[in-house]
């Protein structure tokens, strides 16, 4: 067997799952892990003040930027998969 052959069938384990990965990966699932941990982030940096007010500035502004989110994941996603 080659070695284009070997590594060709090493690596197509790896992109089937990362494809079945990707593909139950949602745009909503996205959205909520990036505002959660944009809450924990938030929470560390103003400590004891209330975050319910901030939940509104975030929903906002993830809804307003949810093309820039989805090109930061996908690039990012790109990035760690080289």
């Amino acid at each position: 067997m080659g070695k284009q052959v070997e590594d060709y069938i090493k690596l197509k384990g790896i992109s089937n799952k990362f494809n079945e990965v990707s593909e139950s990966i949602t745009e909503d699932l996205i959205r909520e892990l990036i505002r959660e941990r944009l809450k924990e982030k938030i929470d560390e940096a103003i400590g004891t003040i209330e975050v319910y007010m901030v939940q509104e500035i975030i929903d906002n502004w993830i809804d307003s930027n949810s093309l820039f989110i989805e090109r930061a994941v996908s690039d990012s996603l790109t990035r760690k998969l080289k």
